[in-house]
């Protein structure tokens, strides 16, 4: 895979495969500024000030531009020793059906979303490769400073 940073503004990290049609990107968002910025905009009672309200908010901003969207539920895990849920999607954007593996990680100060995917026709391919990614964060002492 190679490095690309423009596969989305927010993400911190940013990897493809263009000829396997494989991406992964990382978001880290400061806890404290979520917290403000639910509480600012009144979304408290909607969405909790913990990961499943974080996660909730994400999927609900990042679906509500699909078709169709169908969502697992959460896989409720740790990774590397943090909370972590896990979920799929498949969806279609801009006409094109699309698998994706998101993992949402509570760290020490930030929350981390790993998003992984691929084209849906090559879900069964990829689908242990997708996993993997989500599965792979590792908190640096660096990462939690910001």
């Amino acid at each position: 895979m190679s490095e690309n940073n423009e596969l989305n503004e927010d993400a911190s990290l940013g990897y493809q495969n263009l000829f396997q049609e494989l991406y992964v990107i990382v978001i880290d968002e400061n806890k404290n500024e979520y917290y403000d910025v639910i509480k600012e905009n009144g979304l408290d009672e909607k969405y909790t000030l913990n990961l499943e309200g974080y996660s909730n908010l994400i999927l609900k901003n990042m679906t509500s531009t699909m078709k169709d969207p169908v969502i697992s539920d959460p896989d409720l895990t740790k990774i590397n020793g943090m909370d972590a849920r896990t979920v799929t999607i498949m969806g279609t954007v801009d006409g094109l059906d699309i698998y994706w593996v998101m993992s949402f990680i509570e760290g020490r100060k930030q929350f981390y979303q790993i998003m992984s995917w691929t084209l849906a026709s090559k879900k069964e391919a990829h689908k242990a490769k997708l996993e993997k990614m989500v599965r792979s964060l590792k908190e640096l002492d660096r990462s939690v400073t910001k």
